[in-house]
């Protein structure tokens, strides 16, 4: 009886046990669904936008079309850079079957860019295998039919003509963004703005679809100042001059020294940007305008300035060279050859350190500096190509005892290139500061001009007949027998100066045997249709700047006069017809025969509009020279000319803009500027023979 009553115990507990426990897990189980319709719900209901946003991203993309670049031409439209179609080779990593076997395949017919280890390749969605290639290689790897090899369109950037202006010009990487040169300074005018491709993938990242796109932009056309001609004649015979004086470098700029326009920019040694990779970076470099050296002797025309627009000394005063040596504060410096007594004009145009000196002493240091800096020294020109140095010129407050000899023959100051043509430039102008400049104009891709670039010149604060005197000393340095006798070019009157400076080394002095020898000027000396600087960087036969520098001027001169049809100033008949204060320029000229040439191309080659018409309103009048008019005589010409003008001041001209010899526009305004050649000018320290 008991063990019956037991028995009956233990199935019914049991059984409420059994019932709890499922009673348990269907709480357990509604408790789970629940959870679940609350997570659904927040999913679907509150977080709706967010995972729509996800898929979204997941499925959509955005292909980028690179644009093609912008070509670069010269002043006369011959191309120096241009792009052209090259196919490439990428890779989907998880899509190819054997990825080290397929890479082998294709190494051996087109080198490829993989450099990292295979498994880290493999985790890459997309890989480069071959950038730009040409589309016959790009077909032998079509032909081997490899999985998750795709290709696909790019451009490359071509020079045509090689070496030719590379260091203007400059180069551009493997994804097409400048690096130098025009092509690094207006990047964002070349480039081109992107295009989009919509696409739609699967979940493997596969392209099943696009839903249109937004075709790219071509980069804009930029036209340089360059003149392809002026550039061959610049670099052949630069290069001709640094391999027979066995030098380590040489430049030479050709300038339009009205304009700033810069014509020709040429560096020894070269490189081939087609090829860039293949050359030593120091080969990039653009010393012409980025290396700075002391000027020597091609600075003494500052010193001049100075002293004739203070009308401290007359040009034919005369200095004791003392047979050549002096001594400033202790330290003896010497000339290139002894001289006695010479006048100041001789002084220039003999290239005597002494009497320099002794000039330089008489304008002061303040002075002298205020004259230089007015010349653009110790700061950047402002040319439009990246890199540009601004020099070394310490202040007086900064100078030693024997500064102010060493700044009056060019030494203790550092100058580039560019910065001693400009100086020269603003001599042979006639006291205007032109801004360098590389690039003409700008038109987008169906030739519609957007944009002249013609950087405004700054006006020296030097007296015009000052300029003047000073235009017949350097003219004397080539055609009287002075030290740059090697420029002279028959047929034409040449100005100029020359230069020999020596390298400072490491330790911060003259380096042993180092030169660096110059020329710079401008011809014709009258009329000047161009100016320029030719410099060679440690001659080994050679090193004085006559001998060197002065020879290569004159070849290259030579060549750019005939090439330019400039004709021989020194067989004209002086006595020139004028017909009109404002003579009409004629198309089949470059040069104005009344006033000082400017190579502008007529306005009837200028880039067209689609309808044919000029886009260039351009008057085709040019300004002449009205220095020394009185304002009757102004008032007359441009009222008759039916110019828009403004006087300032009383008595004769002494000022002028736009400088004479640019060509004007239809509502370029005049503005004369009216004074006396004495105006707040104080002459002091004038002695007939000075010791």
């Amino acid at each position: 009886m008991i063990a019956r009553q037991y028995q009956h115990k233990s199935k019914r507990g049991s059984t409420g046990l059994l019932r709890t426990r499922f009673q348990f897990a269907i709480l357990l189980c509604f408790i789970w669904t629940g959870i679940i319709l609350l997570k659904l719900f927040y999913v679907q209901v509150i977080q709706h936008d967010y995972y729509v946003t996800r898929a979204n991203k997941q499925r959509n993309g955005v292909v980028a079309l690179l644009p093609e670049r912008g070509p670069i031409l010269d002043r006369k439209n011959r191309p120096l850079a241009i792009s052209v179609p090259m196919t490439s080779i990428y890779g989907v990593p998880e899509a190819m079957k054997d990825l080290d076997s397929e890479l082998k395949a294709i190494s051996k017919i087109v080198p490829i860019e993989i450099k990292e280890p295979l498994n880290v390749v493999k985790n890459r969605p997309f890989v480069w295998i071959a950038r730009k290639v040409s589309q016959q290689l790009a077909d032998k790897v079509r032909q081997a039919n490899l999985s998750g090899v795709y290709f696909t369109q790019e451009s490359r950037r071509f020079y045509p003509n090689k070496e030719l202006a590379s260091h203007v010009v400059g180069f551009v990487g493997i994804d097409n963004k400048g690096l130098s040169g025009v092509e690094y300074q207006y990047e964002n005018i070349v480039c081109g703005i992107p295009g989009k491709l919509p696409v739609l993938r699967d979940a493997k990242k596969r392209l099943l679809y696009s839903t249109g796109s937004t075709p790219a932009t071509t980069g804009r056309t930029v036209q340089l100042t360059i003149d392809a001609g002026i550039q061959h004649i610049a670099e052949e015979e630069l290069h001709e001059a640094v391999e027979e004086q066995d030098a380590e470098s040489g430049a030479v700029i050709i300038m339009n020294p009205y304009t700033g326009e810069i014509l020709a920019l040429a560096n020894e040694p070269t490189f081939n940007p087609n090829i860039y990779k293949q050359y030593a970076n120091t080969r990039w470099k653009n010393r012409a305008i980025q290396d700075y050296y002391e000027p020597g002797s091609t600075f003494k025309p500052v010193v001049a300035a100075a002293a004739l627009d203070k009308q401290l000394v007359d040009p034919d005063d005369l200095f004791d060279c003392q047979h050549g040596s002096i001594s400033v504060n202790g330290h003896i410096i010497k000339d290139h050859k002894p001289f006695g007594t010479l006048t100041f004009r001789q002084i220039i145009q003999k290239s005597s350190n002494v009497g320099t000196i002794k000039v330089g002493m008489i304008v002061g240091p303040q002075s002298l500096f205020d004259y230089a800096t007015a010349f653009g020294f110790g700061k950047r020109t402002g040319i439009d190509l990246p890199g540009e140095a601004p020099g070394v010129f310490r202040p007086p407050s900064r100078w030693s005892a024997i500064s102010i000899g060493a700044v009056s023959i060019g030494q203790e100051i550092g100058v580039t290139p560019i910065q001693v043509l400009r100086m020269m430039s603003a001599i042979g102008n006639g006291g205007y500061l032109p801004t360098p400049h590389t690039v003409a104009r700008i038109s987008d891709s169906s030739g519609k001009l957007q944009q002249t670039v013609f950087p405004q010149p700054q006006s020296l604060p030097i007296r015009h007949e000052a300029i003047e005197t000073l235009q017949t000393f350097v003219e004397a340095v080539v055609d009287e027998g002075g030290s740059g006798t090697l420029a002279e070019i028959p047929g034409y009157s040449v100005a100029g100066k020359t230069g020999t400076a020596q390298v400072i080394g490491p330790s911060g002095t003259y380096a042993d045997g180092g030169y660096i020898a110059s020329f710079v000027g401008y011809v014709p000396a009258q009329k000047p249709a161009f100016a320029m600087i030719a410099l060679i960087r440690g001659p080994k036969k050679e090193h004085y700047g006559g001998r060197v520098a002065a020879p290569l001027f004159r070849k290259i001169g030579q060549q750019v006069l005939k090439y330019l049809d400039i004709p021989p100033d020194q067989v004209q008949n002086p006595a020139i017809q004028v017909a009109s204060a404002f003579p009409r320029v004629k198309q089949t000229s470059i040069i104005s025969e009344d006033i000082e040439p400017v190579n502008y191309t007529p306005p009837e080659q200028h880039h067209k509009l689609e309808n044919g018409n000029d886009d260039y309103k351009a008057s085709g009048l040019v300004m002449p020279s009205f220095y020394g008019k009185t304002a009757g005589e102004i008032v007359q010409l441009l009222s008759k000319a039916n110019r828009p003008f403004r006087l300032l001041g009383t008595g004769t001209v002494i000022k002028q803009w736009p400088f004479p010899g640019t060509l004007l526009t239809e509502d370029d305004l005049c503005i004369i500027t009216l004074g006396t050649s004495s105006q707040n000018v104080t002459r002091t320290n004038r002695n007939v023979n000075r010791k």
